[in-house]
């Protein structure tokens, strides 16, 4: 018999998912991008988000990483993102993304 499916929240950790393009990362010469916007969050405190490397987004800006918001995937218009800063300006542009894709699904 197959056990019922459970909640999916009550499993994981995490509300937010940010995928961040590998080819756009190498490109850039900026492979820490992933593990430093993980740092960046858990410094801050932001433990709900999960940042995933993921495969080629199909969106290639020539001097930027795209990045994409999970639940922003889900929706009839999906919306990708070009991230141009490092560091902590990252961090608070995605964050300022989170805000606006919880907002906007409310």
């Amino acid at each position: 018999m197959a056990r019922p499916l459970s909640d999916p929240h009550d499993d994981v950790p995490w509300r937010d998912v940010v995928f961040v393009c590998t080819k756009c990362m190498k490109r850039q010469d900026r492979e820490s991008l992933r593990d430093d916007l993980k740092r960046a969050f858990k410094a801050s405190g932001t433990r709900y988000v999960r940042v995933v490397a993921s495969g080629c987004l199909d969106l290639c800006p020539k001097d930027a990483v795209t990045i994409a918001i999970g639940r922003e995937l889900a929706g009839a218009a999906p919306r990708m993102h070009a991230l141009r800063a490092d560091g902590h300006a990252a961090t608070t542009h995605v964050e300022a993304l989170l805000r606006a894709a919880r907002m906007s699904a409310a």
